[in-house]
This record gives C-alpha cells, sequence and structure tokens, in this order.
C-alpha cells in the first residue's frame, strides 16, 4: 500500500485561521451594511428658524450628505431619479466645516464628491453648506443619508433614508414610499431607516470590505505583488 501524505498540523491551524477570519469578515460586513444609522424625531413642520427658503408652489425635500461617506452615492444615484421624474425643489445639506472641491484623485470618496458637485447642475437643486451645523439640529438630522420631504404648507411628510442598506444602490421601501407621496398614490406620510455615517464624523469610517483590501493589498505589497 502507498502511504498517504499527511497534512501537517500546522497547515490544519493555518487552513482554520483563514477560514474563520473569513467568516468573520464577511459577518461584519453584513452586520455593518445592515445597521441602521441614529435617528431623532424631526419636526413635524419646517422650522421658522431655518435659513434654507422652503419652496411654497412644489414639495422641498432636504438630503443630509457628508461629502465623505462612502454611502452618499449610492444615496444620490437612487434620488436622481426621482427628482427628475418629479417637481421638487431639492436642497443638499453638507457639513459647512468641510470644504466641497473637485477631488484631484479618483477614488471611491473621490467618486461621491464629484457626484455631488455635479448635482448643482440639475435643475431645482440646491447644495447647502451648513456653517456649524445649524440646519442639521433644526432638522434633527444625526445620519448621512437622511432625507426630509415637507408639502407646499411645511407639513413633514417624509423622513429617512432611500437606501436598503449601506452604499446599496436600487429599489427600496424607504424611495418606493418617497416616490408614492410625490405622486400622491395614497400615502399621507412615511418613515424609513437611513443607512449611512454620523452626519459628523470625519473622517467617515470605511466599510469592512475595504479595510479588508488594504490589509491584503499591504500583504502582497510586501511579497513583491503588483496592483493594477
Amino acid at each position: 500500500m502507498t502511504a498517504q501524505p499527511s497534512i501537517s498540523r500546522t497547515a490544519v491551524f493555518a487552513l482554520l485561521a483563514w477560514t474563520t477570519a473569513v467568516a468573520a469578515t464577511l459577518a461584519s460586513m453584513i452586520i455593518y451594511g445592515g445597521a441602521a444609522g441614529a435617528t431623532q424625531t424631526p419636526p413635524t413642520s419646517w422650522p421658522t428658524a431655518s435659513i434654507i427658503s422652503r419652496d411654497t408652489t412644489k414639495p422641498t425635500l432636504l438630503v443630509f450628505l457628508h461629502p465623505e461617506c462612502p454611502c452618499t452615492r449610492a444615496t444620490l444615484d437612487n434620488l436622481e431619479p426621482m427628482i427628475t421624474d418629479f417637481s421638487v425643489s431639492t436642497f443638499v445639506i453638507y457639513p459647512g466645516n468641510f470644504q466641497l472641491s473637485q477631488p484631484a484623485q479618483n477614488s471611491d470618496l473621490g467618486s461621491c464628491r464629484r457626484e455631488l458637485l455635479r448635482w448643482q447642475t440639475l435643475p431645482n437643486v440646491t447644495l447647502v453648506s451648513d456653517n456649524e451645523n445649524q440646519e442639521a439640529e433644526r432638522f434633527r438630522a444625526l445620519t448621512s443619508g437622511y432625507c426630509l420631504l415637507f408639502d407646499t404648507a411645511g407639513k413633514l411628510r417624509f423622513s429617512g433614508g432611500v437606501t436598503v442598506s449601506r452604499g446599496h444602490h436600487g429599489a427600496n421601501s424607504g424611495l418606493a414610499s418617497l416616490r408614492s407621496i410625490l405622486s400622491e398614490q395614497g400615502l399621507t406620510d412615511a418613515t424609513y431607516p437611513v443607512f449611512g455615517c454620523p452626519l459628523q464624523q470625519i473622517p467617515c469610517d470605511p466599510p469592512p470590505s475595504d479595510i479588508t483590501n488594504r490589509q491584503t493589498m499591504l500583504l502582497d505589497d510586501r511579497e513583491g505583488h503588483f496592483h493594477a
């Protein structure tokens, strides 16, 4: 009989450690992606102290975003078809201590900033620099991606996010509720969880997948590998 090669105990332990690490990373990604951000009860009517000029001829949509939140692009992508389909006055509000400028490098966060700057060219869209976070406090916004829709009388009709999880593009109940209200299909008001980074946190924490990718790149570079 031919002896079968034995697997060393070290190799078994290494395989188990790798499997555990992969499982832990996947679990952390699922937990991170599905963890809703902090919210407060929003004002039921437009705050009189707000310096934003509410539109009295069409609904007004407020979108609170952090330009360095990795989930910003998904929120903008999900919202753009809606604000194109409906007559709505949109204000995108970002922290005033952040200088919004054209990014020099092409990256995920650079893509978010470029998309936010592009929104300045869209009809009925205004970017608002929130000095000293006054508007975020008035509207009780805590998480990037938080949206508030007010009708022409200044009554709150919708509050929450428009992604089903962090950085998730595509259809979801929050976006569907917002569309239903704007199209006057029966919904009187609605709420939905918001998934994103804390609005005032700089810089935002990257998703677990980004952390894992950076660690892998560092290890590969030490071994003399190159990345495209």
